[in-house]
């Protein structure tokens, strides 16, 4: 007997790597001559990020750049100057067999760097990076939604037919012309920089995502002159940019994050004769996830009141965007200064690793940012005090699945402190975390149904009617199943609503052909 099967294409988000790729850094660098020697290193700093990314066949290529800069004390005078250096870096990940529109998320975070001074001009930099890759590639399967046909009786539920997953990564360069405050000298060294981006707004169209946002540069120089201190400078710069992401429209829910890769500050301007402007050429990544999910109905049980029916099941597993995180969340913590302090020049704050547990339908999501306080000790020496500001954000998720998962990466958009005490300070800082909140869905999908012809069920020793007392909270699916009759019989001659029972009693149950 032939059956009338309607099928259904879903799609499957399969992860095909999902690991570290660790790469050291060695670095030994010479001063340039237009740098004063080092009497002692402050703090030296590495922050990594992808240039681009690109599959090709069944190998997926990343370059990236790890940007360190050390702050240092000179040995003539006791001034603040800085050193920066750039070290590009490839990684490759092989996998087996080519990718069906892969989507590749990337995190980079510094695991370790250490600086050791050599002589005076000469530094020996060590330390390692860990870019955490994850790729999904996307197949279809083909399932069962509906079949009639040999006395079929079916069981049909909901299930999250998939997603279908559009992403990229966009490279863009942002150039502005900035001037300085009004009484703010003008600028001789850059010695820090550090940026954060946000989105502020969004707009999907067919096939572009249209981004809006800004650029937060917190910027620490020295100024022209002689003995003149460090002095701070903070800039927002607007970001429009528009992305083309094949295949997306309005029905898809978008996640989005900006990252500075790195900045550039170039002392002067169109109006360099005043001093009083400079440019800052940014290079920012823009990552783009979208997603459109569907339900469909599918058969969860099926059985035959005419045959025995054999079926073929696949266990698929799905991943969908639950919720975009672009959340903001403080944290605070108490320095202790040197000892009758000479002031603080500056603080600056880097973000760290952000982990992600499921509390019974609360998102936790705790991480830690390094605070960096750069003041005067009582020999008016510059020293840096360093302290780990640890936070955590809870998001209530309602009627949330149970099983979740979360890519979130933290950045800071914005650092302060106030004096609490003769030789203690607190300090604040405004976190930004960025990412998804993912539902996990494994599911057994019913991809055929055969019956077997050659042993029909026999009723002729069946009552036409039997009487069952069935208890409160049974299913007449598993009673119809049971007594090999169909669901539609027991509840038109019952008179029954619905599936379960919803109290004890007495039920017909009628014999069908």
């Amino acid at each position: 007997m032939e059956l009338n099967m309607t099928h259904e294409n879903i799609c499957i988000n399969e992860t095909v790597y999902d690991g570290p790729l660790e790469q050291s850094v060695e670095l030994d660098t010479l001063l340039p001559d237009y740098c004063p020697p080092i009497f002692k290193v402050l703090c030296c700093n590495m922050k990594a990020a992808v240039n681009s990314c690109r599959v090709s066949g069944d190998k997926v290529l990343i370059d990236a750049t790890a940007h360190i800069r050390v702050l240092y004390v000179a040995e003539e005078g006791g001034g603040v100057h800085s050193l920066e250096q750039k070290v590009p870096f490839s990684k490759t990940i092989d996998l087996k067999g080519d990718l069906n529109d892969p989507v590749v998320k990337l995190s980079v975070k510094t695991d370790y760097i250490n600086c050791r001074v050599v002589n005076q001009r000469r530094l020996d930099i060590r330390g390692a990076v860990t870019i955490r890759a994850k790729v999904v590639s996307q197949r279809c399967e083909d399932v069962i939604c509906d079949a009639n046909g040999g006395g079929l009786q079916m069981k049909k539920r909901m299930v999250n037919a998939g997603c279908s997953v559009k992403s990229c990564m966009k490279q863009f360069t942002v150039e502005e012309e900035l001037e300085l405050s009004y009484g703010k000298p003008s600028i001789a060294e850059t010695l820090n920089a550090t940026c954060s981006a946000m989105v502020t707004d969004y707009k999907i169209i067919a096939n572009k995502v249209i981004i809006k946002g800004e650029i937060l540069l917190h910027m620490l120089y020295l100024p022209d002159g002689e003995d003149k201190k460090p002095e701070v400078m903070e800039h927002s710069v607007p970001i429009s940019q528009i992305v083309d992401l094949e295949g997306v429209d309005e029905d898809y829910l978008c996640a989005i994050k900006l990252q500075v890769g790195a900045v550039d500050i170039q002392g002067g301007g169109e109006q360099e004769s005043d001093g009083k402007t400079f440019r800052a050429e940014f290079a920012v990544n823009a990552f783009c996830e979208a997603y459109k999910s569907k339900e469909i109905p599918v058969i969860a049980d099926v059985y035959s009141t005419q045959f025995e029916a054999k079926t073929q099941c696949r266990d698929m597993r799905s991943e969908k965007l639950l919720v975009p995180l672009s959340e903001q969340c403080m944290c605070k913590e108490e320095l202790e200064l040197p000892q009758e302090s000479g002031g603080i020049y500056d603080i600056w704050c880097d973000a760290g690793s952000v982990s992600f547990r499921d509390e019974g339908g609360t998102a936790v999501l705790e991480g830690a940012v390094t605070a960096n306080l750069l003041a005067l000790d009582s020999d008016n020496m510059p020293v840096l005090i360093q302290k780990e500001l640890p936070f955590t954000y809870k998001m209530d998720l309602k009627d949330a699945p149970p099983d979740l998962t979360a890519d979130a990466t933290a950045e800071v958009v914005s650092a302060a402190y106030s004096l609490s005490g003769a030789d203690t300070v607190e300090v604040r800082a405004e976190v930004k975390i960025c990412g998804c909140i993912y539902e996990i869905t494994e599911t057994c999908m019913m991809t055929d149904i055969t019956l077997d012809e050659e042993h029909p069920k026999s009723k002729a020793d069946l009552p036409a009617l039997t009487l069952y007392f069935a208890d409160k909270g049974e299913f007449v699916w598993d009673i119809a199943k049971r007594y090999n009759t169909s669901i539609s019989a027991i509840m038109e001659e019952n008179g029954l609503d619905g599936d379960e029972l919803m109290e004890r009693g007495m039920i017909l149950i009628p014999i069908v052909d």
